[in-house]
Protein backbone atom coordinates (compact mmCIF):
# COMPACT_ATOMS: atom_id res chain seq x y z
CA UNK A 1 0.00 0.00 0.00
CA UNK A 2 2.62 2.15 0.84
CA UNK A 3 4.94 1.54 -2.94
CA UNK A 4 1.53 2.17 -4.19
CA UNK A 5 0.55 5.48 -2.67
CA UNK A 6 4.51 6.69 -3.46
CA UNK A 7 3.82 5.47 -7.49
CA UNK A 8 0.71 7.69 -7.65
CA UNK A 9 2.11 10.49 -6.01
CA UNK A 10 5.00 10.00 -8.38
CA UNK A 11 3.01 9.57 -11.71
CA UNK A 12 0.98 13.07 -10.00
CA UNK A 13 4.17 14.25 -10.87
CA UNK A 14 4.97 13.37 -14.14
CA UNK A 15 1.87 14.80 -15.45
CA UNK A 16 1.74 17.86 -13.97
CA UNK A 17 5.50 18.32 -14.87
CA UNK A 18 4.94 17.24 -18.58
CA UNK A 19 2.04 19.28 -18.91
CA UNK A 20 3.79 22.27 -17.20
CA UNK A 21 7.32 21.43 -19.17
CA UNK A 22 6.52 21.11 -22.57
CA UNK A 23 4.56 24.23 -23.17
CA UNK A 24 6.30 26.57 -21.38
CA UNK A 25 9.32 25.39 -22.88
CA UNK A 26 8.35 26.25 -26.21
CA UNK A 27 6.22 29.85 -25.05
CA UNK A 28 9.91 30.56 -23.74
CA UNK A 29 11.85 29.91 -26.65
CA UNK A 30 9.33 31.61 -29.07
CA UNK A 31 8.92 34.51 -26.58
CA UNK A 32 13.06 34.70 -26.73
CA UNK A 33 13.43 34.16 -30.23
CA UNK A 34 11.21 36.81 -31.24
CA UNK A 35 11.23 39.81 -29.00
CA UNK A 36 14.81 38.84 -26.66
CA UNK A 37 14.15 39.08 -22.79
CA UNK A 38 10.62 40.10 -22.14
CA UNK A 39 8.64 39.28 -18.35
CA UNK A 40 6.73 36.86 -20.48
CA UNK A 41 10.00 34.74 -21.91
CA UNK A 42 10.94 34.43 -18.10
CA UNK A 43 7.88 33.63 -17.18
CA UNK A 44 7.31 31.11 -19.34
CA UNK A 45 11.13 29.89 -18.84
CA UNK A 46 10.80 29.47 -14.99
CA UNK A 47 7.25 27.87 -15.57
CA UNK A 48 9.66 25.29 -17.36
CA UNK A 49 12.20 24.82 -14.77
CA UNK A 50 9.46 23.94 -12.36
CA UNK A 51 7.73 21.41 -14.83
CA UNK A 52 10.82 19.82 -15.27
CA UNK A 53 11.55 19.50 -11.50
CA UNK A 54 8.53 18.28 -10.94
CA UNK A 55 8.73 15.81 -13.72
CA UNK A 56 12.39 14.87 -12.65
CA UNK A 57 11.16 14.30 -8.85
CA UNK A 58 8.49 11.84 -10.75
CA UNK A 59 10.67 9.95 -12.33
CA UNK A 60 13.11 9.76 -9.42
CA UNK A 61 10.31 8.54 -7.13
CA UNK A 62 9.63 6.09 -10.10
CA UNK A 63 12.66 4.62 -10.11
CA UNK A 64 13.77 4.70 -6.71
CA UNK A 65 11.00 4.56 -4.31
CA UNK A 66 13.21 4.38 -0.78
CA UNK A 67 13.81 7.90 -1.59
CA UNK A 68 10.37 9.33 -0.82
CA UNK A 69 10.38 11.55 2.40
CA UNK A 70 8.33 9.24 3.99
CA UNK A 71 11.47 6.82 5.00
CA UNK A 72 13.25 10.21 6.34
CA UNK A 73 10.48 10.20 9.12
CA UNK A 74 9.52 7.05 9.78
CA UNK A 75 12.29 4.22 8.03
CA UNK A 76 10.37 1.32 8.99
CA UNK A 77 7.25 1.93 7.36
CA UNK A 78 6.81 -0.48 4.51
CA UNK A 79 7.83 -3.34 7.95
CA UNK A 80 5.09 -1.68 9.86
CA UNK A 81 2.50 -1.27 6.49
CA UNK A 82 3.01 -5.27 6.20
CA UNK A 83 2.38 -5.70 9.72
CA UNK A 84 -0.77 -3.81 9.72
CA UNK A 85 -2.53 -4.82 6.28
CA UNK A 86 -1.16 -8.39 7.01
CA UNK A 87 -3.25 -9.21 10.07
CA UNK A 88 -6.03 -6.48 10.25
CA UNK A 89 -8.31 -6.83 13.43
CA UNK A 90 -10.31 -3.93 13.31
CA UNK A 91 -11.22 -1.75 9.97
CA UNK A 92 -14.38 0.70 10.93
CA UNK A 93 -13.97 3.21 7.64
CA UNK A 94 -11.93 5.64 9.75
CA UNK A 95 -9.16 3.31 11.14
CA UNK A 96 -7.73 0.04 10.55
CA UNK A 97 -5.83 -1.61 13.31
CA UNK A 98 -4.01 -4.73 13.48
CA UNK A 99 -2.41 -6.72 16.90
CA UNK A 100 0.54 -4.19 17.15
CA UNK A 101 -0.56 -1.52 14.40
CA UNK A 102 -2.65 1.59 13.46
CA UNK A 103 -3.33 3.62 11.29
CA UNK A 104 -5.66 6.47 9.57
CA UNK A 105 -7.83 4.46 6.63
CA UNK A 106 -7.04 6.93 4.04
CA UNK A 107 -3.74 7.73 5.06
CA UNK A 108 -1.41 4.94 4.35
CA UNK A 109 1.86 6.88 5.60
CA UNK A 110 0.44 7.26 9.09
CA UNK A 111 1.16 3.52 10.56
CA UNK A 112 2.33 3.91 14.05
CA UNK A 113 2.76 0.79 16.51
CA UNK A 114 -0.26 0.84 18.85
CA UNK A 115 2.02 1.08 21.80
CA UNK A 116 3.60 4.80 20.51
CA UNK A 117 0.05 6.22 20.42
CA UNK A 118 -0.06 8.25 23.60
CA UNK A 119 -2.69 10.38 23.59
CA UNK A 120 -6.38 10.46 21.79
CA UNK A 121 -8.59 13.66 21.36
CA UNK A 122 -11.38 14.96 19.08
CA UNK A 123 -10.12 18.66 17.75
CA UNK A 124 -13.24 20.90 16.78
CA UNK A 125 -12.07 23.42 13.85
CA UNK A 126 -13.83 26.50 13.59
CA UNK A 127 -13.86 30.11 11.72
CA UNK A 128 -15.92 33.02 13.41
CA UNK A 129 -17.56 30.53 15.91
CA UNK A 130 -18.73 28.35 13.00
CA UNK A 131 -17.74 24.73 12.76
CA UNK A 132 -15.84 24.09 9.90
CA UNK A 133 -14.30 20.30 10.95
CA UNK A 134 -13.81 17.93 13.53
CA UNK A 135 -11.08 15.53 13.82
CA UNK A 136 -9.93 12.73 16.07
CA UNK A 137 -6.11 13.63 16.43
CA UNK A 138 -3.99 10.61 17.85
CA UNK A 139 -0.74 11.83 19.20
CA UNK A 140 2.03 9.30 18.91
CA UNK A 141 5.89 9.41 19.50
CA UNK A 142 6.60 10.12 16.55
CA UNK A 143 4.11 13.09 16.02
CA UNK A 144 0.53 13.24 15.36
CA UNK A 145 -1.57 12.01 12.76
CA UNK A 146 -5.58 12.66 12.30
CA UNK A 147 -8.81 11.24 10.89
CA UNK A 148 -11.48 13.48 9.66
CA UNK A 149 -15.13 12.70 11.42
CA UNK A 150 -16.72 15.82 10.73
CA UNK A 151 -20.91 15.20 10.21
CA UNK A 152 -20.70 12.16 11.53
CA UNK A 153 -23.07 11.00 14.74
CA UNK A 154 -21.31 11.37 18.18
CA UNK A 155 -22.26 7.87 18.93
CA UNK A 156 -20.08 6.93 15.68
CA UNK A 157 -16.77 8.88 16.77
CA UNK A 158 -16.74 8.00 20.51
CA UNK A 159 -16.94 4.63 19.48
CA UNK A 160 -13.65 5.09 16.97
CA UNK A 161 -11.99 7.08 20.06
CA UNK A 162 -13.17 4.11 21.93
CA UNK A 163 -11.85 1.52 19.71
CA UNK A 164 -9.05 3.32 19.27
CA UNK A 165 -8.02 3.63 23.10
CA UNK A 166 -8.88 0.19 24.23
CA UNK A 167 -5.99 -1.41 21.91
CA UNK A 168 -3.58 1.29 22.84
CA UNK A 169 -2.17 0.58 25.84
CA UNK A 170 0.07 4.04 27.04
CA UNK A 171 -3.12 6.31 25.53
CA UNK A 172 -4.55 8.39 27.66
CA UNK A 173 -8.35 10.01 26.01
CA UNK A 174 -9.10 13.81 26.20
CA UNK A 175 -7.18 16.93 25.60
CA UNK A 176 -6.23 18.02 29.10
CA UNK A 177 -3.52 19.87 30.95
CA UNK A 178 -2.12 16.48 32.80
CA UNK A 179 -2.39 15.19 29.54
CA UNK A 180 -0.60 17.17 27.80
CA UNK A 181 2.22 16.89 30.51
CA UNK A 182 2.12 13.10 30.06
CA UNK A 183 2.32 14.06 26.32
CA UNK A 184 5.14 16.02 26.13
CA UNK A 185 7.12 13.59 29.39
CA UNK A 186 6.53 10.49 27.05
CA UNK A 187 7.75 11.86 23.60
CA UNK A 188 10.92 13.33 25.85
CA UNK A 189 11.41 9.45 27.20
CA UNK A 190 11.05 8.31 23.80
CA UNK A 191 13.54 10.53 22.19
CA UNK A 192 16.35 9.70 25.02
CA UNK A 193 15.60 5.86 24.13
CA UNK A 194 15.35 5.83 20.93
CA UNK A 195 16.88 9.04 19.51
CA UNK A 196 15.48 12.19 17.68
CA UNK A 197 12.38 11.98 15.85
Amino acid sequence: MVLKAIRKESLIFMIFGSILFLPTLILAIVFFAESGYEVGGICCLIAAVIGGLLLFWGIRLIRHPEKHGIFKINPYILKMADELYAGIKYDDGFIIMSDRMIAAKKDVFSVNPLNEVLMIYLYKQSTNMIPTGKVIVFACARGNFSVNVYGRRKETIMNVIRAAASCSPNARVGYTPENQLYLENARQQWDQMYGKK
